[in-house]
């Protein structure tokens, strides 16, 4: 079309505005006004319906904006694309304006007329076109009130003012406007003059809200430029432009938008991936036709997907096109296809043209994903553009549906191995729980592929949930897991697999468990081998016990038997806890501590490796049981060698950082030092100290504590040898070649030395250190090298201290971090033992004389002395008295001398040479030393000594001299008697060794004498019995010349085996021993002395110790000829006769080898083979049933004793046999070999089998009779367990009896309780069938029986004796003991208080000398408890003792209410040890000094006058006194008063230092009170000795200064005559006994009164009164009388029926008589001749023994070690009958009988007037174990019998 000139346009516009009725003012003028009204109503209509659609058309005033640009885009641009430049339309916004340009190529005609109508258009009839440009452009009138356009020849413009009076033709009537020039590039200018109302900023926000996509699906415009020009404002400016290209297969779009305002420009660029494609076959639609009304059916979609610079979706909702933003309808992708849209063009219309370019769009979204499918980025991420199910409209709704099913049908996702495109169906994404840390696959996939690739992410994974993928299931999982752990390389069964990877999937296994959705998941995954055990299989948990590896956090040792879980397990939580859930368990503990502990025991030499080793020891340290305190023995510790510890030796830690570590201490010195040759002993190895962190804590108690307090790692050496109170091989070594470094040592570790040191700090005093001067000392006389100390002993030039080198050498002058040194005596400060020894120091050194200066300085230390004597006045005298310390200046008859203190006299003649004189110039400033504290005496007759001595120098003198002098000493000696009179002259006579012997011309001192007659040898003695018998008291008393002791023949054991040791010498010592009396502590030096003569197996001989230590020979003592027989020759025994085993056995008890003897140690099985019933036997065995189980329950706890029933039943049915085929094998076990004996016959055989009890008794009638005496007894005692052996007695008489009244009478007098039959079940005694009566079983074996135990019989009460091993650590405090000692040992506190009390009121102090009650047993504790608490002898034992006694004179005394007594005059440092009883909870221990065990000072004189009137002191003499009391407690559990008792020197020193003489006051008094018999309620002993000075001089109390000692000594009346002795028996029906009531169970069907025996002794009478038999009163025929020689005892009670007296004579026989029991006939007794009953010398004391319990004095003590009730049967024969003549046999000695019984007694020795065993006193047979009573079965004193050749053993009690 050609283009119109100005003027054509010009006219062209005027004839549009005619057309449409537009007329100028002129004509309108000139118009006829009708015509004027015809031609407005005509407008007015046109106008109305142009108005109407303007205003409609759009919701929006802004639209006109796309409006315009739909019209700028529909426009041609042929020109400028011509000229290369872009298509572009700007708009510029100002205040009141609307400036639009463009370069299109501008308006023709049609363009104008088009513009100018309502319903005509340009555009073509084909797709692609966006709008009617002549409806369009109206919409501009929103927002103006006039427009005008200028393009090409055209300027013309429209009005309208949007007002009721216009009536809108104005916005079709163009008018012809003025042109202006249009800038260069801009062809055609529209010019919108704004209305009022319309603000440019608001105009503003609708230009900016158009979309920056706006250009992306405009074909021609490629920029678009908008400018601002605000009024006053800076201008700014808004340009979007478009850039497409084709790339990697895809089509983009750049979109710029680019800003620029007074900041500057700033350019933003969007992209976008394109799609486009054709959709054909349209369904018609009305609005799109072409001209020719024929249906357009096709139409283009272009997709575009808007992403950022890195090609990441950028995710915004984006705007729906049809060529211009219609509204976003919820998709984040823009749309553009040819829609058919509602008038308003803001949205689509619902027709099916519509829906089917949807359909097209859906198909081409598929296609975009499968293209993005090979994009590198967008693969993984093109879901994002999927619209999500929030679209409300149904038409945009629907192309999600369509999408969605579209997708669900396409391959378009990519797997884990990223091979090839997937349905989204199969895929299953992995959550982050499903794969490593790497994020690969914690399992791997199958061959058939679910795994999303990875690359996708979680939140694109929940996009794509909506088209079918979903995560991996719990079934995928599984699947997975099978064929994993199936495969050869499984990667779960890897241990090497990563931990994390690993954690992981454990986690994800443990999510499933507690998924409660899933079916089982807990079975599935138990019977998968999931554990993986320690010995490297892979096991399932379905069926099996399988243990974790740790116990907390504590490893189980891997060596146990335990099926544990691989340690691999412990390192990962989730695993553990996987597994746990898997029902793997924690083992227990105890049940870790029991199998560490088995592999030890089960074989003590195997092979433990360190590290298991150390596992143990970790694992027991956290796991071991709080009541374990100590590690078991047997679990040994590795050293630094990796070597097993011996049981024998100390294990150490070594602290290498130490200097002063034992490393260094023990090594051997580098530079050759000879002094240390180093010492080897075990270190820890560092293995186990890092075995449990350091900070790590059980119980408060870190690894290093229990190392060393419960596993025995020593940090300190050790003071002991392990197993031994004896000094260890360390602290040898260190005393011995690192004496430097000793007290460094005992400093440091005082805190644990300090409760160890008493029982080895006497070796440690006593050894000897290096001093600095270089010689060797004993440790107590050492000093320490203190820097003051130093210097005194410089300034009174001492030579050669003894300070005890030191290194390194202590600096510091405070004394009090060394006071622990006390204990050791080594001195620490300058008292007055510093000076002392500096005194003797000086003596030595200057000897021969000192210069002034010396001189000096010697008086110098004198007048310190003297000022310091005070501290230790006792110390100063003994040096003084002992040592030469006094220096005496020479004189004209000698020279310069050191003398003692007791070679000085303070005054005396001149003449005198035997002292020297003191009162001289330079000494007498020095008196109050000298004659106060020294008590130097003047010159006295004693001094005559020294002359003596010069005598025996000079060898001068005669015998009759010597005698002279002896009795010249005595008669000073008693005149002048003192305790330091009597010490000067012992120690001058054994010093000078002044003991005369005329028939060798020697002198001895009185040490190596002996006063015996000379045919009694003592090694090293000399006798002087004969050279001097009428001086015995001088030599006795005055020189204190011993008699023959223990002590002495114990030493000359010693000195026998120094040499070469003679098996008959050492024998005979030994009786001789035996013969005194000895007691297990007189032989502990012997223990290790080899003086046992042993024959080996070989024949050879040699002599070993009693020593029980392993490395020492262990020897049996063969004590039966049965044993001789079985063992001779095949083990070492001592060679000893049985003879010499029996008068020996005193002593060999002594020495604890009474576990040697082979009764003791064999092992004795006896079986049978055939034999015959015996139906008497049998008969009478069941009769005895009753009377078994009556002794069974007996001695059976009450708590036991219901499992009893079933015994009665075992005796009514058991049977007895007859076999010559019995036989016996014994075993001993010996040096850890069992050695079996000599197969031989025996007497009986014992067996329980299911048929019942069945007894063998021997054919032969003698072997029979040997067998019911001994061997039944004794095993039916074994097969009861019942320990007590007496009870054998007490059933030899049941067996013996077979009358039921005399079985029970036995049973009564034995004290055996009754017992109702009816409590047991009734039993048919039947006798054996006449089949069993005749069934033989010869030749038939059965089995032996080595227990004789019935089965399921109760074990009854016993007591056991305490190990002799068992030695706790004596300085043991009280918080060690344990809860069973503390329950034991409080009830004997609560004993104690309760009796003390008690006695308050009894008066204690009622009888002078003794408090005993024997028999009154209400209140004593069970002996088990006295047993358990205080049988075993150790230190802690003993104070624990001695607290209990000092707390029962405590209570006794405050009850006394003295004034001022309370709890400060207890000051004993034992006291605390009752802080067990409630009221002695808080007690603490004394820490201030005391010299005895309480003190009370007298003020008011209560205590005195309490004790005068108890008759201790004279009403006349000490009346008026307040002396201060000392009471010093001396407590023995024994009952024997005569036990002595222990005292200190110091105690010693003490009691004589305040002792007085009869008659005289003191200002202080000592008492001792010796409590016994502890702990047995009012049977609780007492004996008070005020003034034990007095009573040691008197005799009372016999002090042994060698052992310190004290023993009482009861006073007898004089010594018995020989006169005759009555003695009387009685017979009566009312028999007591004086104390003591039997007590008998009543019984249903006789009463009896309570039988009592008493017995009297009357002047020269012995009265006793026996039951009458059968009950009745007659008195019997006395058939016998003896008379004894008995001292005169207080008669007791009146004679209660028919006495007669018969004579018995005594006399003694010639000395030295040899006493055989197999030659010595017994003594015959009758009615007419008196016996002539062998003695020896001291039988009185015996006899007086023996008869104690006779004696009316209260005082005698009566024995309650064995209540009678249990004892005192007489079990032996019929009460009354004809006496038997007592007849010798050597080959086979007739037994025994009773003084009134014809019944045959046991070969054992029996009681006077019973069967029940006795001394031996009627009897020339070997007594029992336990000695017996005179009139029963109750123990006698532990004393060889007077007229028995055996010896008692060691138990001492009374008459019952």
């Amino acid at each position: 079309m050609s283009q119109l000139s100005r003027q054509q346009a010009s006219e062209l516009i005027a004839d549009i505005k005619v057309d449409n009725g537009g007329i100028s003012r002129e004509d309108r003028e000139a118009t006829r006004p009708e015509v004027l009204r015809a031609l407005a109503s005509v407008r007015r209509k046109l106008a109305g319906a142009t108005k109407i659609l303007v205003n409609n058309l759009y919701s929006k005033d802004t639209r006109f904006i796309y409006e315009l640009i739909q019209n700028a885009e529909d426009n041609s641009y042929a020109d400028a694309i011509g000229a290369n430049k872009k298509p572009f339309l700007k708009f510029r916004l100002y205040p009141d304006k609307v400036i639009v340009d463009s370069n299109e190529d501008g308006f023709h005609e049609n363009h104008v007329r088009a513009i100018c109508s309502t319903g005509e258009s340009t555009k073509a009839d084909s797709e692609g076109y966006i709008g009617e440009k002549g409806i369009g452009f109206k919409s501009v009138f929103k927002v103006a009130a006039k427009v005008h356009i200028q393009s090409g020849p055209f300027s013309f413009a429209f009005e309208h003012m949007r007002s009721a009076e216009d009536d809108g033709l104005g916005m079709v009537t163009p008018m012809h406007e003025v042109f202006e020039e249009l800038p260069t590039g801009i062809r055609t200018r529209m010019t919108l003059t704004l209305l009022d109302d319309v603000k440019l900023e608001h105009l503003l926000k609708d230009f900016q809200s158009i979309p920056d996509s706006l250009l992306l699906f405009l074909g021609k415009l490629q920029d678009l430029t908008i400018e601002t020009y605000p009024l006053g404002g800076a201008t700014s400016s808004v340009t979007y432009s478009k850039h497409e290209y084709h790339k990697n297969g895809q089509d983009v779009a750049d979109l710029v938008k680019s800003v620029r305002n007074d900041l500057g420009v700033t350019t933003v660029q969007q992209k976008f991936y394109m799609l486009k494609q054709e959709v054909r076959g349209l369904p018609y639609d009305a609005a799109r036709v072409d001209k020719k009304q024929k249906s357009i059916d096709h139409a283009t979609i272009i997709l575009a997907f808007p992403v950022d610079k890195d090609d990441v979706p950028v995710l915004e909702q984006q705007h729906v096109f049809a060529f211009l933003p219609l509204r976003r309808a919820g998709f984040k992708f823009l749309i553009q296809s040819d829609f058919v849209t509602q008038a308003n063009r803001e949205d689509v219309v619902h027709t099916p043209r519509n829906e089917a370019i949807l359909a097209g769009v859906a198909r081409a979204f598929r296609d975009a994903v499968l293209r993005f499918c090979n994009h590198e980025s967008l693969r993984y991420q093109w879901m994002r553009y999927l619209p999500d199910d929030s679209i409300s409209d149904d038409f945009w709704g629907n192309l999600w549906t369509r999408i969605r099913d579209l997708l669900k049908q396409t391959p378009i996702l990519r797997s884990w191995s990223e091979e090839g495109l997937h349905y989204p169906t199969r895929l299953r994404k992995l959550l982050l729980a499903n794969c490593d840390k790497y994020g690969e696959p914690l399992l791997r996939d199958l061959r058939e592929e679910i795994y999303l690739s990875t690359r996708y992410s979680y939140e694109d994974v929940h996009i794509l949930r909506r088209l079918g993928t979903d995560y991996v299931t719990w079934d995928n999982t599984v699947d997975r897991l099978r064929h994993d752990l199936g495969n050869p390389f499984s990667k779960w069964k890897s241990m090497s697999s990563e931990e994390d990877w690993r954690t992981r999937l454990c986690k994800l296994l443990l999510k499933a468990l507690d998924d409660t959705l899933l079916q089982n998941p807990l079975e599935t995954l138990k019977m998968m081998p999931l554990i993986p055990v320690q010995d490297g299989k892979w096991v399932q948990a379905q069926g099996r016990t399988v243990y974790f590896p740790n116990t907390g956090d504590i490893p189980i040792p891997t060596d146990t038997t335990l099926e544990l879980v691989h340690t691999a397990v412990a390192d990962n939580k989730s695993w553990r806890k996987l597994l746990s859930r898997l029902e793997v368990n924690e083992c227990p503990p105890e049940t870790v501590v029991a199998s560490i502990t088995r592999l030890y025991r089960q074989d003590a030499e195997a092979s433990i490796s360190l590290d298991s080793s150390i596992a143990h020891l970790r694992y027991l340290y956290w796991y071991l049981p709080n009541k374990i305190v100590v590690l078991a023995p047997e679990i040994r510790l590795l050293n630094h060698e990796i070597k097993p510890v011996p049981s024998n030796e100390y294990l150490y830690f070594n602290d290498l950082e130490d200097e002063d570590s034992l490393s260094q201490l023990f090594q051997k010195s580098q530079d050759g030092d000879m002094g240390n040759p180093g010492y080897s002993i075990n270190f820890l190895h560092p293995g186990y100290l890092h075995a449990v962190n350091v900070s790590a804590s059980r119980n408060g108690k870190s690894w290093l504590w229990w190392l060393e307090h419960v596993a025995g790692v020593q940090r300190n050496p050790h003071i002991y040898a392990k197993h031994s109170t004896k000094l260890s091989g360390e602290f040898q070594y260190i005393i011995d070649h690192r004496s430097e470094k000793l007290l460094w040592i005992l400093k440091r570790f005082w805190s644990i030395y300090e409760e160890q040191i008493e029982p080895v700090a006497e070796v440690l005093m006593t050894s000897e250190v290096k001093a600095e001067a270089g010689y060797r000392v004993d440790l107590n006389l050492t000093f320490l090298p203190l820097p003051r100390l130093k210097r005194l002993v410089k300034e009174y030039c001492v030579p050669d201290f003894p300070f005890i080198s030191m290194s390194p050498q202590p600096h510091g002058e405070d004394t009090k971090e060394w006071d622990f040194l006390e204990c050791l005596n080594v001195t620490i400060d300058d008292n007055i033992y510093f000076y002392l020894h500096a005194m003797i120091e000086m003596s030595v050194a200057y000897e021969a004389g000192c210069d002034p200066l010396i001189e000096d300085a010697v008086f110098g230390l004198y007048d310190r002395i003297q000022k310091q004597c005070i501290e230790d006045p006792e110390r100063v005298s003994d040096n003084f008295g002992t040592l030469s310390l006094l220096y005496m200046p020479a004189e004209e008859w000698t020279d310069v001398r050191w003398v003692s203190a007791r070679d000085c006299v303070w005054e005396g003649p001149e003449w005198l040479r035997s002292k020297r004189r003191l009162n001289i110039a330079r000494y007498r400033s020095l008196e109050v030393l000298f004659k106060t504290v020294l008590e130097v005496p003047n010159a006295s007759l004693l001094d005559i000594l020294v002359d003596l001595v010069k005598m025996k120098e000079e060898n001068r003198g005669s015998a009759d001299e010597v005698e002279t002098i002896y009795d010249y000493l005595w008669r000073e000696f008693q005149t002048f008697k003192t305790d330091e009179s009597q010490k000067e002259l012992q120690d001058t006579f054994e010093k000078s060794g002044l003991v005369y012997v005329p028939r060798t011309n020697s002198w001895f001192p009185p040490s190596a004498c002996v006063w015996a007659d000379p045919h009694v040898e003592i090694p090293g003695k000399t006798s002087i019995a004969t050279a001097f018998h009428s001086k015995k008291s001088f030599f006795t008393k005055a020189l204190k010349v011993q008699e023959p002791t223990v002590g002495m023949h114990i030493a000359s054991l010693k000195a026998q085996a120094k040499i070469e040791p003679k098996a008959a010498k050492i024998k005979e010592t030994m009786i001789l021993i035996s013969l005194l009396g000895i007691g297990a502590s007189d032989v502990l030096e012997l223990l290790e002395t080899k003086i046992f003569p042993v024959r080996l197996p070989n024949g050879q001989s040699c002599f070993a110790t009693a020593s029980s230590k392993s490395s020492s020979l262990e020897f049996a003592i063969i004590d039966n000829l049965v044993h001789q027989n079985a063992f001779q020759g095949k083990l070492p025994f001592l060679e000893f006769s049985l003879e010499d085993i029996r008068d020996t056995r005193p002593f060999l008890f002594a020495c604890g080898l009474e576990n040697r003897l082979t009764s003791s140690l064999a092992d004795e099985v006896t079986d049978v083979q055939g034999g015959l019933p015996n139906v008497e036997m049998t008969r009478m065995l069941r009769s005895k049933a009753p009377a078994l189980v009556r002794c069974a329950t007996h001695y059976t706890m009450p708590d036991k004793r219901q499992e009893l029933t079933s015994l009665y039943t075992l005796f009514k049915k058991a049977s007895v046999f007859d076999s010559d085929s019995i036989s016996r094998s014994m075993m001993i076990r010996l040096n850890g070999e069992m050695i079996k004996g000599e197969r031989s016959t025996a007497n009986f055989h014992l067996e329980e089998s299911d048929s019942g009890l069945c007894l063998y008794l021997p054919k032969d009638e003698v072997d029979r009779v040997v067998c019911l005496e001994c061997q039944l007894p004794r095993r039916l005692r074994e097969f009861l367990n019942i320990t007590d052996p007496a009870v054998e007695n007490i059933l030899g008489g049941v067996f013996r009896q077979h009358n039921p009244a005399v079985i029970e009478r036995i049973l009564d007098h034995a004290g055996i309780a009754t017992v109702s039959i009816s409590d047991y079940p009734e039993s048919e005694d039947e006798l054996p069938s006449e089949q069993f009566k005749s069934l033989s079983f010869e030749g038939v074996q059965r089995h032996p029986t080595p227990s004789l135990r019935p089965r399921d019989s109760p074990m009854p009460t016993s007591y056991n004796k305490a190990p002799s091993s068992s030695m706790p650590n004596s300085g043991q405090s009280r918080k060690n003991v344990s809860n069973d000692q503390e329950t034991g040992y409080k009830r004997i506190l609560n004993n104690v208080v309760m009796i003390a009390r008690r006695r308050v009121a009894d008066d204690m102090f009622s009888r002078i000398g003794s408090r005993d009650n024997p028999f009154s047993l209400l209140d004593a504790l069970p002996a088990e408890v006295i047993q358990q608490e205080l049988g075993i002898r150790t230190l802690d034992r003993d104070r624990r003792v001695g607290a209990a006694g000092e707390l029962y004179v405590f209570e006794y005394l405050q009850c006394l209410h003295l004034t001022g007594f309370n709890m400060s005059n207890w000051r004993s440092v034992i006291r605390d040890y009752v802080h067990l009883h409630d009221e002695y909870r808080n007690i603490e221990p004394w820490s201030g000094k005391s010299l005895a065990d309480i003190e009370y000072e007298d003020v008011e004189g209560q205590f005195t006058k309490f004790l005068i009137r108890k008759g201790y002191l004279l009403q006349d003499v000490w009346a008026n006194e307040r002396p201060h009391y000392y009471f010093e407690v001396k407590t023995t559990t024994s009952s024997d008063k005569q036990e002595p008792f222990f005292m200190s020197r110091t105690q010693f020193g003490h009691m004589q230092k305040v002792g007085f003489e009869d008659g005289k006051t003191a200002t202080n008094v000592y008492i001792i009170i010796q409590i016994y018999n502890l702990g047995q309620g009012d049977s609780t002993g007492v004996n008070v000795y005020v003034n034990p000075e007095a009573k040691r001089q008197n005799g009372q109390l016999e002090f042994q200064t060698e052992t310190w000692t004290v023993t009482p000594k009861l006073s007898f009346p004089s010594k018995p005559s020989n006169r005759d002795m009555t003695m009387t028996v009685v017979s009566s029906d009312k028999i007591s006994c004086s104390g003591l009531q039997s007590t008998q169970s009543p019984r249903s069907s006789v009463k009896t009164p309570p039988r009592r025996t008493r017995s009297v002794v009357d002047g020269k009478r012995i009265i006793v009164r026996l039951p009458p038999p059968g009950g009745q009163k007659q008195s019997p025929k006395p058939e016998a009388l003896a008379s004894l020689p008995l001292p005169k005892f207080q008669s007791v009670g009146p004679e209660a029926g028919p006495s007669t007296s018969l004579p018995l004579r005594v006399t003694k026989p010639a000395a030295q008589q040899p006493s055989d029991p197999k030659t010595s006939p017994l003594p015959e007794v009758s009615s007419s001749s008196s016996a002539n009953v062998p003695t020896n010398i001291g039988f009185k004391t015996e006899l007086k023994s023996q008869l104690r319990a006779g004696h009316s004095d209260p005082s005698v003590k009566h024995s309650d070690t064995t209540p009678t009730d249990k004892k005192s049967a007489f079990n032996g024969s019929s009460v009354f009958g004809t006496l038997q003549p007592a007849k010798s046999s050597a080959s086979n000695p007739p037994p025994g009988t009773g003084l009134f019984g014809s019944t045959p007694l046991p070969s054992t020795g029996t009681g006077l007037f019973g069967a029940a065993p006795f001394l031996g006193l009627f009897s020339t047979t070997p007594s029992p174990s336990s000695g017996t009573g005179l009139f029963g079965t109750t123990p006698l004193p532990a004393k060889p019998s007077p007229l028995s050749t055996t010896t008692s053993p060691p138990t001492e009690t009374g008459l019952f």
